[in-house]
Order: structure tokens, then C-alpha cells, then sequence
């Protein structure tokens, strides 16, 4: 697969199979390390994905909000 830059001429072929292990476990490792800090600084964390329409997670988020409000 060739990736081409948005903002340069610099193109990369790769293999997006043989990266994806590698990939998920550096994200995953982001992901956790994410939510540590967040919980550290009593920071709500919530992982929502580009596909989910913003108001649904806003909804998900609020609602959450409102049931822990007293459980800090």
C-alpha cells in the first residue's frame, strides 16, 4: 500500500497487515497510560470513536456524569 502526505510530495509502501500488531499494541499502551493519568488527576476518561455521533456520546457522557456525580 503507498501512503502519500497531505502536506509533501513524500510518499511511504508499506504493508498495513504486518504493521497492525505492532500498531494496536503502541495504542493500546497510549490508551492505558491515558486513562492512568486521567485518574490520577481525577480527570473523567471516556474513549469515544469517530463512528458514534457526537450528541450520543455527549448523551452517554452526561449521563454518566449525573449517576457518579456523588460517587468521587
Amino acid at each position: 500500500t503507498r501512503f502519500e502526505g497531505l502536506e509533501s510530495d513524500e510518499t511511504l509502501d508499506c504493508n498495513p497487515r504486518a504493521l497492525r500488531e505492532g500498531y494496536l499494541e503502541a495504542l493500546h499502551e497510549y490508551l492505558d497510560r491515558l486513562r492512568r493519568e486521567c485518574a490520577k488527576q481525577v480527570v473523567d476518561y471516556a474513549l469515544i470513536r469517530t463512528s458514534e455521533s457526537l450528541d450520543a456520546a455527549l448523551a452517554r457522557f452526561i449521563s454518566y456524569r449525573n449517576g457518579n456525580a456523588g460517587h468521587r
